[in-house]
């Protein structure tokens, strides 16, 4: 299943940016006294978009070896995401006060924000993490800022295959 990683990560990355996308705009709706943000298509075009995502995770999960409660980077996702669902649903419907919807909706777009940097930093402290943990790896002498998996193409007999190469990344380097 290795082979589809790249169409499984771009499913995964697309549905996170749709599913945070109408979040924004249902919010911003309803802050704006937008009943119909809560109107039956919409919620249902959310329950679809989050179970693609959730879909796409688990198989990402399974293809890589990467597990939550194993790795660092993947529980603190699995924490925050429960904390940006209890966020999201007092800012759509349970907030019993305007002021508690909207400040509820502004601190799930901020878990929202920081789950994507944990996911790109691949450490649980995220966006925080990226002059630490450089440090911590100069200092280490190990040289390695993440561990990152690569898809690449090699030949083989019959066909092309794309196989997952798992890489130590030097530190300041661009790829």
């Amino acid at each position: 299943m290795i082979e589809f990683y790249p169409q499984i990560k771009l499913v995964h990355v697309s549905a996170v940016f749709a599913s945070g996308g109408l979040f924004l705009l249902r919010g911003a709706l309803l802050q704006l006294g937008q009943t119909w943000a809560m109107a039956a298509p919409l919620r249902y075009l959310s329950y679809a978009i989050d179970t693609v995502l959730l879909t796409a995770a688990l198989m990402l999960a399974t293809i890589l070896h990467q597990y939550p409660f194993v790795h660092g980077w993947l529980t603190v996702k699995v924490v925050l995401l429960i904390v940006y669902i209890v966020l999201g649903s007092l800012a759509l419907k349970r907030g019993r006060t305007p002021a508690i919807r909207g400040a509820a909706y502004v601190a799930a777009l901020l878990v929202y924000a920081f789950i994507i940097s944990v996911a790109r930093a691949h450490h649980p402290l995220g966006i925080f993490a990226s002059s630490t943990f450089r440090s911590d790896c100069m200092n280490s002498g190990s040289g390695c800022c993440k561990r990152s998996v690569r898809a690449r193409m090699i030949p083989s007999a019959s066909s092309r295959t794309i196989i997952a190469e798992w890489e130590n990344m030097p530190c300041g380097s661009a790829r």
